[in-house]
């Protein structure tokens, strides 16, 4: 889809008939816009999704006040906005119209299809743009600067997680596992209300209580997690806070040194406490608890075989060929159904066979193997158990110095650094009360999941047995088989877009930050993580964490782009779409402002920016400069006299255009194109 107009009518601050056309040139794609702060820039930016389904951002405050002020005081009582725009070669008008009449608010919204000339009404407009732009997408292609920590903030990594599923076109197929998930339960219930069927009543009672059990601590999980991720944050800032105090900068920097330190030690004793528990699954580990198995194992065939049993004293092949050759070993005629022949015939009872022998041979084998190179499974766990013991002394020891460094800034006399010292020593204590929290709602949980499968084995069992129960038990199987199918592919699919989507910012990240930073994309939380060469967490500024977001949107419509010819089974294709960006520049430094224009014009084919004086210097607009098509200046007009108000002017292209104007015939904000 590409724009080629936007009309607003009597909509907000914009009065009357007011048209922004939209640049499609390939080369010269940015559309840029000045506007002071309150003038209209994040009305143009919702007008978009206003008109498409009437669901504008949070940042659109009133959103009930549509019609322009002084038009509604003059008896106009109707606003509009119309977009005009290309869809696969076909130019189409989109228009809502809203209407305020006797306190009762009306819209309406219509769609043309306009072949050479002629507006044609489609008869199913939602639809239509939602095949266009469907609306879990839309709000990606929308960025507003101002609030740019929606996605880089450490607590919000669960709208990081929902962009990315909502920019793979997951919603159908989460609905369809919603639906099955939900139709699986209805059957359970079916199955548990069977007359005379008071077993799986209660089963299912105890189902469900174990379920809801299991639930509720996933949540209580996630409540202190998301308590001491904030905690968290508040420590990193009270930490930056005491860095920037000459005083205690110096201390307030080893102990930082220090807690990375213990970070790290800690991390490395987490790891080397999942190689015990994995090191029971190793084959040098089964060697040595199958040491006595063997050990018995290789003395009873030694013993059998001492004893003439293995191998057998006689091979069944050779005893059958002096049946078929009617003749003993010793030379003697042997004819069929004498009593030498039944006598040699009888050997066949205890003779051995080429597949009994050749088990044996396997079973010696696998024996003395079991029985070599015990001892590196011995000296692997013995590594372990060492290197934990010294890592559990530097851990002693890190938190005994930064124990002390914290004493020493404690006792610095000054009231500032003693306020949030002390903060920061609450905080902390709330950290470890926090974990101590998790860790009993973990063990908890394990224990839920263990109760909640016993209790599914036993209802499945009762299920099964019951004549009436079958039938529904099938349907209740296959919509949960149903269900775990469709999320095992989505789960796969969300993976592959993380990955792609975490190297896309990545690349962003490397191509602007004055830093050489490492983007990662957690895989577990999807919380945004920016890293120093060395792994380690980068406390982010606001600037930073911007840009992060920004370079998060760029990946996402990247991504979406790149899925527009998509012909999964269970996902929505990608768009191609226009970018409206409000404000990307307003929290980063004049160095990553300059860097961020010159990849601005390369986030999407169509690219609106909407900016104010103080962000769009001469840096920023000359890095932008030659990729743009179109450009306007948002005028706000006032009734009210100048007074000693400080004149506010913009100069482009060697002209003055005035940023606000008084003494006008209404108040209003103005368009003006920039020639």
């Amino acid at each position: 889809m590409k724009i080629k107009k936007i009309t607003l009518s009597n909509f907000r601050q914009f009065y009357g008939d007011q048209d922004i056309e939209i640049s499609d040139d390939p080369e010269k794609n940015v559309t840029l816009i000045h506007a002071q702060n309150g003038v209209g820039k994040t009305t143009i930016l919702n007008s978009v999704l206003w008109t498409f389904y009437n669901q504008p951002t949070k940042k659109f405050l009133e959103p009930e006040k549509i019609i322009n002020f002084a038009s509604y005081k003059e008896g106009n009582r109707t606003a509009s906005v119309g977009i005009e725009f290309s869809h696969e070669g076909t130019d189409y008008l989109a228009q809502r119209f809203h209407r305020q009449d006797r306190g009762y608010p009306e819209q309406v919204f219509k769609v043309h299809k306009i072949i050479n000339g002629d507006y044609q009404e489609l008869r199913t407009p939602d639809p239509f743009v939602q095949s266009v732009m469907p609306q879990a997408m839309a709000p990606y292609f929308f960025f507003d600067g101002e609030h740019a920590e929606t996605f880089s903030a450490t607590h919000n990594h669960k709208e990081v997680a929902k962009a990315i599923r909502n920019i793979l076109g997951c919603n159908i197929a989460e609905l369809a596992i919603e639906d099955l998930t939900s139709c699986a339960k209805k059957l359970v219930k079916e199955i548990a209300d069977i007359p005379d069927a008071s077993d799986l009543k209660q089963a299912e009672q105890e189902l469900s209580r174990l379920e809801t059990n299991a639930q509720q601590l996933d949540q209580k999980i996630e409540v202190l997690q998301e308590r001491r991720t904030t905690f968290q944050e508040t420590v990193d800032e009270l930490s930056r806070q005491l860095a920037s105090l000459q005083i205690v900068a110096a201390k307030q920097q080893t102990r930082a040194a220090k807690e990375k330190s213990l970070a790290d030690v800690r991390r490395r004793i987490a790891d080397a406490q999942v190689s015990i528990v994995s090191w029971a699954g190793r084959p040098d580990t089964l060697r040595l608890v199958a040491e006595k198995l063997s050990g018995s194992s290789l003395d009873f065939i030694d013993e059998e075989t001492l004893k003439g049993r293995i191998p057998s004293p006689y091979n069944e092949t050779f005893v059958k060929g002096l049946l078929q050759a009617h003749s003993c070993i010793c030379g003697r005629h042997l004819p069929e159904g004498s009593d030498e022949f039944k006598a040699v015939a009888k050997l066949l009872e205890s003779a051995g066979n080429a597949l009994v022998l050749n088990r044996v041979v396997k079973a010696r084998s696998k024996c003395e193997e079991l029985r070599k190179d015990k001892e590196s499974s011995v000296r692997y766990l013995r590594k372990l158990q060492e290197e934990i013991g010294r890592l559990r002394q530097d851990e002693q020891d890190l938190e005994q110095e930064i124990a002390a460094i914290s004493k020493e800034i404690a006792s610095i006399d000054a009231s500032e650094v003693k306020e949030k010292e002390e903060a920061r020593r609450k905080a902390q204590n709330e950290i470890r009360a926090i974990t101590e929290a998790i860790g009993a709602a973990l063990h908890q949980k394990r224990n839920a999941d263990s109760d909640f499968a016993e209790a599914k084995r036993r209802y499945q069992k009762l299920s099964g047995e019951n004549n009436r129960a079958r039938p529904l038990k099938v349907r209740q199987e296959l919509a949960e088989a149903a269900a775990g199918f469709l999320s095992s592919e989505l789960k796969g699919h969300e993976n592959s877009a993380r990955i792609q989507i975490q190297s896309e910012v990545s690349r962003i990240i490397k191509e602007t930050a004055r830093r050489d930073y490492k983007f990662r994309l957690s895989q577990n939380d999807y919380r945004m993580e920016l890293l120093f060469e060395d792994g380690s967490m980068v406390p982010r500024s606001t600037g930073e964490s911007q840009l992060l977001s920004l370079a998060f949107i760029a990946a996402l419509v990247r991504y979406a782009k790149m899925r527009s010819n998509a012909n999964g089974r269970i996902l929505i294709p990608g768009i191609v779409a226009p970018l409206i960006l409000d404000s990307p520049f307003g929290q980063l430094d004049d160095v990553y402002r300059e860097a961020t224009a010159r990849f601005v014009p390369l986030l999407a084919e169509q690219v609106v920016v909407l900016v104010s004086r103080s962000q769009g210097d001469e840096n920023v607009l000359g890095a932008m400069r030659a990729k743009v098509g179109a450009e306007y200046v948002l005028t706000a007009e006032n009734t009210a006299p100048r007074g000693e108000k400080r004149e506010e002017v913009i100069a482009i292209n060697g002209r003055t255009y005035p940023l606000t104007s008084y003494e006008c015939a209404v108040d209003k904000t103005r368009v003006q194109q920039v020639k």
